[in-house]
């Protein structure tokens, strides 16, 4: 029971801020928890896949609206990969849409952190897409907790281009090159969850109610409960 709690309020501590309440009356000290990368990794994985919206690719139409045409997606793999010099913490995501809404795993291997987005592409095969209502995305996420809330947000993503305008002539067909991935540098808010009151669920049906603050570190995050 107790190490399914700790499992339990370790994925709390990716999606959780504390809450007012628990500055209200002096606190008790609280409990700290320390989930390895490895560990986050797995119970990360059992929260996917999250419904997302991505900002229009590279070269959409300017009126498209303020973000381009966005795109609703799959947030299908997510992989810790560190602390950043700001203390804030560092993602790798695989976000799909379309007819490749499934696939086998990109982020899996034990280098998805330290090789470049590029190559991850090429590895798992999805250095291009033909299909204009289809795609993959590789994206590089911050995580930062301010009371009380985390967010994900995206720094840059390896996405497929616009699709080209129409050529005069006869049609040409789909080839693999028709759109390739372009890197694509902003920041935009991915995925925000304001979380006080988490309830973990026990072995007796019961919930317990916490109140809990993440901090990043470069091999996992320590959650104060």
């Amino acid at each position: 029971m107790f190490s399914r709690l700790v499992m339990v309020a370790s994925a709390a501590a990716c999606i959780a801020a504390a809450g007012p309440r628990a500055f209200a009356a002096p606190p008790a000290e609280p409990v700290r928890l320390r989930a390895s990368a490895a560990l986050l990794d797995e119970v990360v994985a059992n929260l996917l896949p999250i419904d997302v919206v991505l900002p229009g690719p590279p070269g959409s139409p300017p009126d498209a609206g303020s973000d381009g045409a966005s795109q609703a997606a799959v947030l299908t793999e997510l992989r810790y990969c560190g602390a950043t010099d700001k203390g804030t913490g560092r993602f790798r995501a695989v976000v799909r849409w379309g007819t490749l809404g499934s696939g086998p795993a990109v982020l899996g291997g034990t280098d998805a952190c330290r090789q470049s987005l590029g190559d991850l592409a090429k590895q798992a095969g999805v250095a291009e897409r033909p299909a204009s209502d289809s795609g993959v995305a590789l994206a590089e996420l911050d995580a930062s907790w301010r009371p009380w809330e985390l967010k994900l947000s995206l720094m840059r993503a390896l996405m497929p281009s616009a699709p080209s305008p129409p050529r005069p002539g006869p049609p040409r067909p789909l080839g693999a090159g028709e759109r390739p991935l372009a890197m694509v540098e902003l920041r935009r808010d991915l995925l925000t969850l304001p979380t006080a009151g988490v309830r973990i669920p026990t072995d007796s049906g019961a919930s317990i109610t916490v109140h809990v603050a993440p901090s990043f570190g470069s091999d996992g995050i320590e959650v104060a409960v």
